[in-house]
């Protein structure tokens, strides 16, 4: 299946990604698919909108961080070859590193707030 931006799909694109995909998961696996990840960990306001009135539970993204009890959107922190030691002990413990926490609140309030106006 191919890896595509949930923030630019159309009706058609929503209806292959959101419904189309989960019917299929769910019956490969015998159960209601109920979480998602976002590729690429892109999303926006339409996105959790459409995914929350389809009776998701979760959303993972890649905003880095520690996953809080039941919230909707859960963060997941990414694993890269360069990184040193620390940097995985830090990630697999949910710590930012301080001078990504501007970049960090701003993306995620990007996506959570933007685009303004009625979804598509």
């Amino acid at each position: 299946h191919d890896h595509v931006d949930w923030c630019h799909l159309d009706a058609a694109g929503r209806q292959r990604e959101f419904s189309t995909a989960r019917d299929k998961l769910a019956l490969l696996a015998g159960q209601p698919i109920r979480h998602a990840a976002a590729p690429f960990g892109l999303y926006n306001r339409h996105t959790l909108q459409y995914l929350r009135g389809l009776g998701f539970d979760r959303l993972y993204t890649s905003d880095r961080g520690m996953a809080r009890g039941t919230a909707f959107i859960l963060p997941r922190n990414c694993l890269e070859g360069r990184m040193s030691r620390a940097a995985i002990t830090s990630a697999l413990h949910g710590r930012v590193p301080t001078a990504r926490w501007p970049r960090r609140l701003l993306g995620i309030a990007r996506k959570r707030l933007l685009p303004l106006g009625a979804a598509p």
